[in-house]
Parts: C-alpha cells; structure tokens; sequence
C-alpha cells in the first residue's frame, strides 16, 4: 500500500481528486478526534 501513495498524492496535485483539508493545529489533536466526522473534509495537522 505504501507504494501507491506517492501516485495517490500526485493525482491529488493535479486535481484528480477533489480533497478539502480541514487544518487543525497538533495541540488540538483531541478535539480534533471528539467532533463528529465530515467526510468530505480530510483533517491536516499543522504545527501552529
């Protein structure tokens, strides 16, 4: 599986794949993991 995800990430570069971050600072983690889920959103921990 690991093999795929540098082709996974360049479709998503191009386009290929409609992806919405949702970024949420790292000292956030536990909220981040108590809300509910959105699907169409992927979270993306960031360091501020």
């Amino acid at each position: 599986m690991s093999a795929e995800i540098p082709a996974v990430a360049a479709e998503v570069a191009r386009g290929t794949f409609a992806v919405e971050p949702d970024p949420i600072a790292l000292r956030d983690v536990e909220r981040a993991w108590s809300r509910p889920a959105d699907s169409s959103k992927r979270i993306v921990f960031t360091q501020l």
